[in-house]
Formats: structure tokens, C-alpha cells, sequence
């Protein structure tokens, strides 16, 4: 995987689109000073998900928008495109080239996208932290980093380190499955919460509805036996006023006869009166026969009072007969309104208890999906935790090769210190047998002259 490529609009000095096209292995970018070499890098590490305007040599992230210039108007919108080669597949997607876009408005809205897919900065660091690329990585070392790398502490030097290990992907994910338990703990408790004062609720509730329920039946058979009593009132009532009326009638049809009987004895009475004045009979028959006839219309008359008193009663009786049949029928009125009140109010009471049911059924999924949410994310965990454990354990036998490197490179310094001693001691043994080389050499060539001049003499003194 290599940088193919990074188009920059807008960015810092780049306000027009600018189109740089780079090669597999090491390319290098010159210029003069303020020529825009150092925007590059910061726009490397800006498209990558930089979140900070200081690492970007900016007090705010709006900085990185082109502001403009005496010639030139600002822009409204900073836009960078990285194209990665992916032939190798290093990058988990199946397409051979991955395009990361980061676009930033002045109104301070950001977006990302891969391949020109809307996405979160989130997939951007997973995407990328298997890939060695990343804003917390030291892929990108930025002007004057290196110095502050070399002369880092050993702590500091750690995330380097695990960085090259791979185990800062882990711990970012360890870190993210951490908070993520931390946040479903507050929801699961939050879940218990409400359980807990839906059950508070729900007891009285159910409380309630149990006797809204005995209220029910007994309402019910309330009803009915007021009905049935109301049924039997009527019925006796109507038979009183049966009783009644053929009584009035009875009642009616003596004072009927009574009054014709005495009617007819009146009739008789002037007979036998007139009979009398005619015919001269004794004073003293008629005044007993008319006192006979007085005697039978008192009792008629009194008869006649007696039927009327019972009418009277009976009118009375009667009456009171109505009354009793309208208060019966106004208590049967009421106590269907309360009727009517009660199945209103239970119906209510059922509404809210189904909407408490409701409640806690939802709270139950919602508490069995955050159990189901934990369960995964323990096991994404333990997971994690394995991964660390085992990249851990891969650290330290780094760090143990390491040491042995450290303890063999510390033996080849002091062979090496020792072979430059010798090296040293043989360079002035050798400067020694040089110089007595050469004085051995000059001798040898003082004695060869000699020998050529003795040489020279004596062919001289045998030519002689």
C-alpha cells in the first residue's frame, strides 16, 4: 500500500484544486520557504481524522481554511482527498484503490467520507489503525517532531514501541469496549431503576385492579339483586294496586248498591207515606216502621261512610303506592348512572394498567437487549484482553530480543573498542618498522653506494 495520490481545495494555502500524483517509494517535495511543503503533511494528517488545531500549526480548526489573501477572496469550504493504492489488500475493503475525503465548512461542520460514502471519523481510525496510518500514529512526523522523538523519555518511547507492536489499536479498542460497558452499566442500572419503580407501581396497581375486579362483580351482582328486588317491589306493587283498584271497585259498587237500595227504601218510604195519608193507618205503625227505616238508612249511611273512609285509604295507600314506585324507579336510575361511573372508571383503570403492562414489557426487552449488549461486549472484552494479554507477551520477548541485541551490541562496541586499541597499537608498531625500515633502507643504500664507489676504484686500479 502506498500514497497515490492528494487533491487539496481550500486548504491553508492551497485555494485552488491542486493535484499532486505521487509514485511507489520515496518521493521527496522542494521548494522555497512558504511555499506551502509543510501544508502538505498537515493535510496528510488532517484528512486522516486530526482533531487537534495546534498539531495542524493553528490556535483553531478554522485555520485550515483558506483565509485569503490581498489578490484573492477567502473560501467558504476545505476539502482533501488522499487516494491509497490497495492492490496488496493491506486495507480491509475489496477495492484496490481507498479514497478518504474530510471537508470542513467555516460554519464549523465537518464530514468524512470513504470512496464517497458518507462515514463516521470512527470507521475512519478502524479502517486505518491495521494499516500503520492514523492521526495517533507516528507514521506522519511533522517539522520538529523528530527532535522531540530522539529526545523522548523511555515512557514516552513505550508508545512508539507498542505502536510498532500493534498494541495501540488494541488498547484504543480496549478503551472504546470500556466506555462502551461503562455506559451500558448506567443504562442497565437505569433499566433496573425504572424495573424497580414500575414494580413499586405496579404492586398497588395490581392491588388496585384486584378490587377494581371484586368491585366489578360485586357491582354486578349488586345490580342484580337490586333489579331483582326493584322486579319484586313492582310486582308486589302491582298487585297492592290490583287489590287496590278491585277493592275501590268493590268499594264503589256497594256505595252503588247502598245508594240505590236507599234510593229504593226512600221510594217506599214516601209509598208507605203516602199509603198512610190515604188510607189513615196508625200513627204509631208508621212511627215504628219509619223508625226501622231511619235505622236501615243510618246503617246505609253509616255503611256508605265506612266505603268511603276505605276509599280514602285505599286513595292513600295508592298513593303512597306511587311513591314508592318512583323513588324504586329514581334509585334504579342511580344506580345505573353509578353503574355506568364504575365500568367508566374501570375501564380507565384497565387502560393504564395495560399501559403499566406496556411499560414493563418494554423495559424487559430494553433491560434483555442491554443484558445481550454486555454479554457481547464482555466477550469482546475477554476478547480484547486475550489479544492485549498475547500482543503483551509478544512485547516482551521484543523487549527481551531487544535486551540480548542491547547485551550483543554492548559486546561488539568492547570487541570493537578492543580490535580499535589493537589496530591502534599495530598502527605504531607498523609507523616503527616503517621508520626502521626506512633507516635500514637509506644504511642499505649508503653501503650499495659505497660498494658501487669501491667497485669503481677497483676497475679503475686494475685498469691501472
Amino acid at each position: 500500500m502506498y500514497l497515490k495520490s492528494l487533491t487539496l481545495k481550500g486548504f491553508k494555502s492551497f485555494a485552488d484544486r491542486t493535484h499532486l500524483t505521487l509514485e511507489p517509494g520515496a518521493c521527496v517535495i522542494v521548494g522555497p520557504n512558504g511555499s506551502g511543503k509543510s501544508n502538505i503533511s498537515d493535510a496528510i494528517l488532517w484528512v486522516l481524522g486530526e482533531q487537534s488545531a495546534r498539531a495542524l500549526r493553528g490556535n483553531v480548526m478554522e485555520d485550515v481554511i483558506f483565509a485569503g489573501s490581498s489578490g484573492r477572496q477567502a473560501v467558504g469550504v476545505a476539502e482533501v482527498d488522499m487516494v491509497l493504492d490497495n492492490s496488496d489488500g493491506t486495507v480491509p475493503l475489496d477495492f484496490s484503490e481507498v479514497t478518504i475525503t474530510r471537508r470542513m465548512y467555516r460554519s464549523g461542520e465537518s464530514e468524512y467520507l470513504l470512496n464517497q460514502t458518507p462515514s463516521r471519523l470512527m470507521d475512519v481510525h478502524d479502517l486505518l489503525h491495521d494499516s500503520g496510518l492514523g492521526r495517533d500514529t507516528h507514521s506522519i512526523i511533522s517539522q520538529g517532531r523528530l527532535e522531540e522523538v530522539l529526545n523522548s523519555r523511555p515512557e514516552d518511547r513505550r508508545s512508539l514501541i507498542e505502536e510498532a507492536a500493534g498494541v495501540l489499536k488494541h488498547k484504543k479498542r480496549k478503551e472504546r469496549a470500556i466506555r462502551k460497558l461503562a455506559a451500558m452499566d448506567a443504562h442497565l442500572t437505569r433499566a433496573k431503576d425504572v424495573l424497580a419503580e414500575i414494580d413499586r407501581q405496579l404492586r398497588p396497581l395490581e392491588r388496585q385492579a384486584g378490587r377494581a375486579v371484586q368491585h366489578s362483580k360485586l357491582v354486578e351482582e349488586l345490580r342484580s339483586l337490586e333489579v331483582a328486588l326493584a322486579v319484586e317491589d313492582l310486582r308486589a306493587l302491582e298487585a297492592d294496586w290490583d287489590l287496590v283498584v278491585k277493592g275501590e271497585k268493590e268499594a264503589e259498587a256497594d256505595i252503588e248498591l247502598a245508594r240505590y237500595r236507599l234510593t229504593e227504601r226512600e221510594k217506599e218510604l214516601g209509598k208507605f207515606q203516602a199509603l198512610l195519608e190515604e188510607k189513615g193507618l196508625f200513627v204509631g205503625d208508621l212511627g215504628e216502621q219509619r223508625r226501622r227505616l231511619q235505622s236501615v238508612l243510618e246503617r246505609l249511611n253509616s255503611g256508605l261512610l265506612l266505603l268511603e273512609e276505605k276509599g280514602k285509604n285505599l286513595v292513600e295507600r295508592l298513593s303512597e303506592l306511587r311513591q314508592k314506585v318512583h323513588y324504586a324507579e329514581t334509585r334504579i336510575t342511580a344506580r345505573r348512572a353509578e353503574l355506568d361511573r364504575l365500568a367508566e372508571d374501570r375501564a380507565d383503570a384497565d387502560g393504564r394498567l395495560a399501559g403499566f403492562y406496556q411499560q414493563l414489557a418494554d423495559v424487559r426487552r430494553e433491560a434483555e437487549g442491554a443484558r445481550k449488549e454486555r454479554t457481547a461486549a464482555d466477550e469482546a472484552l475477554a476478547e480484547t484482553q486475550s489479544t492485549a494479554r498475547r500482543v503483551r507477551k509478544e512485547l516482551d520477548d521484543a523487549r527481551t530480543a531487544i535486551a540480548e541485541l542491547d547485551r550483543a551490541l554492548s559486546a561488539f562496541r568492547l570487541e570493537e573498542q578492543l580490535l580499535a586499541e589493537q589496530a591502534e597499537g599495530a598502527r605504531v608498531r607498523r609507523a616503527a618498522l616503517q621508520s626502521t625500515l626506512s633507516a635500514r633502507r637509506t644504511k642499505l643504500d649508503q653501503t650499495d653506494a659505497e660498494l658501487d664507489r669501491v667497485k669503481r676504484e677497483a676497475a679503475l686500479a686494475g685498469a691501472d
